[in-house]
């Protein structure tokens, strides 16, 4: 599973399969760590860190993602996100995630389809949510899916443009080579 984010962190199946296959990889990480002491090198993996950031650039400046592959359009609070941010010690990794926590817990009800079954991994992962501007406006990976996003700014009102390639024949990819928003 971990060489689905090589060469450069891009999820090949998209944002939403992103939150359901990091999420249970998160999951898995941190068992081997509580349980064996060792992750047996999971997390050395620069793809594998690096796919914080294809996440966080996935969404755009109105918090929707660049919804390609079987993916909704809106961006749901992610448990993973705030591993990541506390792992690699980066506050702006959760620049999204403060107001998708907001929103979460305005619309609270106990559905599988709001992320609530792993809202308890946050009281376990998440850091202070303080979070800081990120400072690339660009991101790009290359892999059997390849993703470029790119934005004028972090604000609401900014540009963004974004891009995939990859082939028909990937997981999920329904034709959909050459999307762009």
């Amino acid at each position: 599973a971990m060489h689905e984010y090589a060469p450069d962190g891009a999820y090949p199946e998209g944002p939403s399969y992103w939150v359901y296959g990091t999420t249970y990889n998160v999951l898995l990480i941190t068992a081997l760590q509580s349980a064996l002491g060792t992750d047996f090198g999971l997390t050395v993996s620069k793809s594998f860190l690096a796919c914080a950031d294809y996440f966080l650039h996935v969404t755009g400046p109105t918090g929707l993602f660049f919804n390609y592959s079987d993916c909704g359009a809106k961006h749901r609070v992610s448990a993973a996100m705030c591993w990541f941010a506390a792992r690699r010690n980066d506050p702006s990794l959760l620049f999204y995630e403060s107001t998708a926590m907001q929103q979460f817990l305005n619309e609270a009800r106990p559905t599988a389809d709001g992320g609530s079954r792993l809202f308890p991994f946050l009281m376990i992962w998440a850091p202070p949510l303080e979070t800081s501007e990120p400072g690339d406006l660009h991101w790009h990976a290359g892999g059997r899916t390849p993703v470029a996003m790119h934005r004028s700014s972090w604000e609401p009102e900014a540009t963004f443009i974004a891009i995939k390639g990859g082939s028909p024949s990937s997981n999920h990819a329904h034709m959909d080579i050459g999307t762009f928003v």
